[in-house]
């Protein structure tokens, strides 16, 4: 599931968390438009009184709809804020918090990383810091690149390093539910120089990375 918010009111665009979705305008007359990076998808329209929420769909139960007032002055909470819900996108697609440890050692690797709809190759982006000394070399994912990978079934592997022949970093872990889970490895034409587990949480509902 993936999530675009604007400023109704105003229609003013305020965040769009996915790199596929992102609503584009909403203008006076009421026409809420947003792209995707597919074509065939399905969504859910979603207002807030805030940007941090709670988010209501249209047909949730409200205080608009019947109103007993015992005074000349009525104040009520209204919708300002709406988002749109992607219902149908791939399992792999959105943001995760990232941390990357060592075999035998603590975390060395934090930050996050992006993966976008699109399958087979998949690609993305990272961001990542180191968060601590490594035993061994942790190779280049310290900084931000892009990413490409391919999707078996539940398994998803990804190069950071894509094309790059020699001294590459890559993930290969399992999707369960909102997490992917599985081990780094840095390798040149050597072979392995380092490497350990790693676990990523997929970001819902606006939350920050």
């Amino acid at each position: 599931m993936k999530l675009g918010m604007m400023l109704g009111l105003a229609g003013l665009l305020t965040a769009s968390w996915a790199a596929d979705l992102a609503i584009t305008s909403f203008t006076s007359d009421g026409s809420l438009t947003w792209t995707n990076s597919v074509s065939t998808a399905t969504y859910r329209v979603e207002w807030a009184g805030t940007a941090q929420g709670p988010w209501q769909r249209f047909d949730a139960l409200t205080n608009l709809s019947s109103i007993t007032a015992t005074s000349n002055l009525v104040t009520v909470q209204v919708p300002m804020f709406y988002r749109v819900v992607w219902l149908d996108a791939p399992q792999h697609a959105g943001t995760y918090r990232y941390s990357g440890y060592e075999d035998g050692g603590g975390l060395v690797i934090t930050g996050r990383i992006t993966l976008s709809a699109q399958t087979n190759p998949v690609s993305g982006t990272w961001s990542l810091r180191q968060a601590g000394d490594a035993i061994g070399p942790i190779g280049p994912q310290v900084g931000e690149g892009q990413l490409r990978g391919i999707l078996s079934g539940s398994q998803l592997g990804v190069d950071l390093n894509p094309g790059w022949a020699d001294n590459n970093v890559g993930l290969n872990g399992r999707l369960t539910g909102n997490a992917w889970t599985g081990s780094w490895s840095y390798s040149t034409f050597g072979g392995a120089i380092n490497g350990g587990p790693f676990t990523a949480e997929k970001v819902v509902d606006g939350g920050s990375p």
